[in-house]
């Protein structure tokens, strides 16, 4: 298949597309970012310095030995495709570059633009996001801070379509929980989902090669939505004895020597 892949330049994104592209080397891929988003809480620093972490943690992949973790710019050369920022992706121009590549399904991981019905409706199987939160409880930006901040037992990843320009409401796949390590950073455990989460897309993108139909639950209209924590909210997350990172994640991660 021929299939979009849409990103962030953080290292879960990082990680996520490296699993599933090496897992499928059979496919045609071509790789968008979303490109810089300014921040929402300027005066968050500790936010500014987990973002410029997880850039430096995507250049590091490169030194790690592991095989199915590439950074961007190998990604793209392994895949035969370039890097390429889409920052509008309904422009225009943006719905132009879409619709040229003609794309059988679309896949999105921490992409930070909301895709609106023209783009949506370009891939020929449609868009599956991703999510790194519970849905419909964990909305938005930053669920696993959010669920360990409130206590939850429980963190996990939702593989969702995307069928218009609403934030994580789409039609659920699969679900994958995992158990929060509370002694680990935040960065740490979001890392933590992907391995069960890349594993429900590539099962899914297996069973639509295959032509079986793939039946979604619709979401409840419960649930809720987060934005990106304040100093407040870092505050109290720290107050909890919880850390936001550490810098050794990737040493931590499944695989990794």
């Amino acid at each position: 298949m021929n299939i979009v892949l849409l990103g962030h330049q953080d290292i879960a994104s990082n990680i996520a597309l490296s699993l599933i592209v090496t897992a499928m080397p059979q496919h045609r891929y071509s790789i968008f970012l979303s490109g810089a988003v300014a921040p929402r809480s300027a005066q968050v620093t500790v936010l500014a310095e987990l973002a410029a972490l997880e850039r430096k943690l995507c250049d590091d992949l490169a030194s790690r030995g592991d095989s199915r973790l590439l950074p961007f710019s190998a990604l793209a050369r392994e895949t035969g495709s370039t890097l390429q920022v889409l920052a509008r992706p309904n422009s225009p121009n943006g719905l132009s570059r879409l619709a040229d590549l003609r794309p059988d399904l679309v896949i999105s991981v921490r992409y930070r633009r909301i895709l609106q019905d023209a783009a949506i409706s370009i891939p020929k199987f449609g868009v599956l996001n991703l999510h790194s939160g519970l849905l419909p409880d964990y909305k938005g930006m930053m669920a696993t801070f959010w669920a360990m901040l409130n206590g939850e037992p429980s963190i996990g990843s939702t593989l969702h379509y995307i069928v218009d320009g609403t934030i994580d409401t789409g039609p659920v796949v699969a679900q994958a929980c995992i158990t929060v390590d509370r002694s680990r950073s935040y960065l740490d455990n979001v890392l933590s989902l992907y391995p069960d989460g890349c594993g429900m897309v590539i099962d899914t993108v297996n069973r639509i090669e295959g032509a079986e139909e793939i039946v979604p639950e619709m979401q409840p209209s419960a649930g809720h939505y987060y934005s990106a924590p304040h100093g407040g909210d870092i505050a109290r997350f720290q107050d909890a004895g919880l850390r936001l990172f550490n810098g050794d994640e990737l040493r931590r991660f499944p695989g990794v020597p």
